[in-house]
């Protein structure tokens, strides 16, 4: 099997979505995930297999010079300077806008596209090991609207023997994994495991944030209006 097909399996793997998730789920693990990884993979490829930054070079050297001077500028410290001030003489001056980010961008992009599956991950495991089949709910949930009187009222019949089982009326059933000291039966356990996942989802974009106003070097929590 080839490199690309493995690759391939693994990502439909890991991204599958179990097809109980809603609209914010999917907005956080599949299409802000997905948009980030794409820029992420741009700039990757203009970094390292473009022009990552762009001097002005003497037009008498422009050719002879060009690729040497980006390539000292790219590796070098930068700075930033305002088109209204003059070029600061001082190194300290220097320093204190000095710009370091710019070469891991990409690595950071891709760590946030990461950061946002993570919820995900933990809900479909926490699924998996639940004990309630949800998909099983849901999908014939949705077939009962097609459904005549007597076909409907043995679905419906099937379904609530199901959730009286699982949810432990009558009798206790434990759930197969106990969240810190809570000890829930199937359906406590799975109302516990989707507020947390949702509180990941909450944590994870306050997080994210955070570390890119760290990452830019930002000192104002709401720079990003004043850019």
């Amino acid at each position: 099997m080839s490199t690309a097909s493995l690759m391939d399996r693994a990502i439909s793997t890991w991204f599958k979505p179990v097809g109980i998730e809603d609209i914010i789920d999917k907005l956080n693990y599949l299409w802000t995930a997905s948009l980030i990884g794409f820029f992420s993979l741009l700039v990757f490829t203009m970094q390292y297999g473009g022009s990552p930054i762009h001097c002005i070079v003497p037009s008498e050297h422009y050719f002879s010079m060009k690729q040497v001077v980006e390539s000292y500028c790219y590796i070098s410290s930068t700075y930033a300077v305002p088109l209204e001030k003059d070029i600061p003489r001082e190194t300290s001056e220097r320093e204190q806008t000095q710009i370091n980010y710019f070469r891991w961008v990409p690595f950071m992009l891709l760590l946030q596209a990461f950061c946002f599956h993570i919820p995900s991950w933990l809900w479909n495991w926490l699924h998996d090991h639940s004990g309630i089949d949800l998909i099983f709910l849901t999908e014939d949930a949705k077939n009962l609207r097609g459904l005549m009187s007597e076909d409907r009222k043995a679905l419906v019949k099937k379904l609530s023997n199901y959730m009286l089982e699982r949810l432990g009326i009558g009798e206790q059933h434990l759930a197969p994994i106990r969240i810190f000291c809570f000890k829930g039966h199937h359906g406590s356990f799975m109302v516990v495991a989707y507020h947390i996942v949702k509180a990941c989802y909450v944590v994870n974009a306050y997080l994210q944030l955070h570390c890119i106003k760290k990452f830019l070097g930002a000192n104002d929590t709401f720079w990003a209006t004043q850019v």
